[in-house]
């Protein structure tokens, strides 16, 4: 038999073409991490979490995920490559990097989304501890809930629906030019504000919103005040996890970003509440299943095009994005990480970072662990200002917080998927290449001896 393929939806395959990077995960154990168990609970999670045991290739206009033979490695701060995907770490889309107690997972968008990352991961650790000896009574929740093939369904497929009309969305203009002045591009800050989510839930629970409604108000007014933007749109792009409207347990894919717009001459002078609830009814007329079903449809689209018709695809890769720098905030967060209780007793913290920051973005990337919400704010503001703007917000508030500088990880990026577009011939060159160095190696070794 041959290998298990499956390809590509419009949106997987367009993050290919692109290279469109997702933030990495870093994990803090209390105990340093044994490398040999790692790999071996690598290896049994694959089992339950097939699209981790994939590569990606590329045919017909469409790339594809497919069943790669080959092991799957784990690697050490001091030896991990620089770029994942290739044949030094057998062609995986996705790198697991070990630094003392720290876990770092890296992938790609078109692989997954956060909740897949995070999916894969906690499956990986439950098993690890067990191989070190923890009994968990819990032997569920950190596994899928369901069999191997399904966490590998290719959703939008699944759930589009051609008869399906929405109720319309929401129409904002675009978000205002900023001055060059507010920014310092290529001087990426990054930070870490820690709040209780209590506290948060207790705000939106006073505006009848959500913790997503409160956090997207202060980066508003954050952006406002420290950008000194009196008019014109700040554009909040929030993502929406389609597993809770559509039933999938899908590993792939599967969640959809859209604008909260908040409007500097209104919203300025409104109450935090009257923002939120702003925000809360924006987002709900987004979240129609009607407008959602049709987002589905043009994906099923754009895969249609993309496999009859190469030009889309080079398309794709000409479009070039505006370079004038406007009011964006990016604002993922993971508010349901599905980690056991049993587990998270052996995890000290855990929060998502990047190192492909815009600079033009305010990027903000959330973990809700227990009581603590982590939000990594990642931006290019001139002499820090939108922190200190942060910091003023959160103050004026009475929100109890902490803030300090974070540092990255390595950047370590996935290798560049154009190179796949020329799939036999590269996976040859890679293969002769390998063995040309293996046989320069063994040569120098009786040289030296």
């Amino acid at each position: 038999m041959g290998l298990k393929r499956y390809e590509m939806s419009g949106k997987e395959s367009i993050y290919s073409i692109i290279n469109f990077f997702t933030a990495y995960l870093t994990i803090n154990l209390y105990e340093e991490i044994d490398e040999d168990a790692l790999l071996s609970a690598v290896k049994v999670a694959i089992v339950y979490h097939p699209l981790f045991g994939m590569r990606i290739g590329f045919e017909n206009g469409l790339f594809y995920f497919e069943e790669n033979p080959d092991p799957p490695l784990v690697f050490r701060s001091d030896n991990a490559p620089k770029k994942y995907g290739t044949l030094l770490n057998n062609h995986y889309p996705w790198m697991f990097v070990i630094e003392g107690k720290k876990l770092v997972f890296y992938t790609m968008h078109y692989v997954t989304d956060g909740l897949g990352m995070f999916n894969f991961c906690k499956t990986v650790l439950h098993i690890y501890f067990q191989l070190k000896g923890v009994v968990f009574s819990d032997g569920k929740t950190d596994f899928p809930d369901g069999a191997p093939e399904q966490t590998m369904e290719n959703p939008i497929e699944k759930y589009a629906d051609k008869n399906c009309v929405g109720v319309g969305t929401p129409k904002f203009d675009l978000p205002v030019l900023l001055s060059h002045n507010v920014i310092q591009p290529g001087n990426a800050k990054s930070w870490m504000l820690k709040i209780q989510f209590p506290e948060i839930r207790a705000l939106a629970k006073q505006s009848e919103t959500s913790v997503f409604s409160v956090i997207s108000c202060i980066l508003s007014r954050a952006m406002a005040k420290a950008y000194g933007i009196e008019s014109g749109n700040i554009d909040v792009r929030v993502p929406v996890n389609f597993r809770g409207i559509f039933p999938s347990i899908t590993d792939r894919n599967f969640v959809q970003g859209f604008s909260l717009c908040y409007m500097a001459d209104r919203m300025n002078n409104m109450s935090d509440a009257l923002v939120e609830t702003a925000f809360r009814s924006q987002l709900d007329l987004w979240m129609e299943k009607g407008n959602l079903t049709e987002i589905l449809n043009r994906d099923v689209e754009t895969a249609e095009r993309l496999k009859k018709d190469s030009g889309e695809l080079q398309a794709i890769l000409d479009f070039e994005q505006t370079t004038e720098p406007r009011a964006n905030i990016l604002y993922t967060h993971i508010t349901r990480p599905g980690f056991s209780d049993e587990l998270m007793e052996h995890i000290a913290g855990m929060y998502l970072a990047a190192n492909d920051i815009q600079d033009d973005y305010v990027n903000v990337f959330g973990t809700t662990v227990g009581t603590d919400i982590c939000l990594t704010i990642q931006q290019c503001s001139a002499d820090d200002c939108y922190t200190d703007a942060l910091r003023e917000v959160l103050d004026k508030r009475g929100i109890i917080y902490e803030l300090d500088r974070l540092e990255l990880e390595p950047d370590r990026s996935c290798m560049n998927t154009s190179v796949l577009r020329n799939h036999k011939a590269i996976m040859k060159f890679q293969k002769l290449k390998y063995r040309i160095g293996v046989i320069d190696k063994y040569i120098k070794n009786i040289r030296y001896k």
